[in-house]
């Protein structure tokens, strides 16, 4: 399978700073990590919320991959509040 192109959003670059990730770590995040929830009606292309872990420390992505060229664009990246998410980040906290 042929590695798909990595694309930032200025607003992705902007929160990696803001949550100190490393660009190291994208590609194993888009390729690894566990999708835990799908946005099929985002536009211009559906996308997904994908969980990575970061040593000991949870990282959400939102990307989604461009289905005529072979580029995945990274939307947004951060680290999710644990009083907004279940202890696996995989679940979000009901109100």
């Amino acid at each position: 399978m042929k590695e798909r192109r990595v694309r930032y959003t200025e607003h992705a670059l902007n929160r990696m700073d803001q949550w100190h990730v490393d660009a190291v770590i994208i590609p194993s995040l888009i390729n690894e990590g566990k999708v835990i929830e799908e946005y099929p009606h985002d536009r211009p292309y559906p996308s997904r919320l994908v969980l990575w872990w970061d040593g000991n420390e949870a990282v959400h992505a939102v990307v989604a991959d461009v289905p005529t060229t072979d580029e995945t664009v990274v939307i947004t990246v951060y680290r999710p509040d644990p009083r907004r998410w279940e202890n696996d980040y995989r679940t979000r906290r009901q109100p």
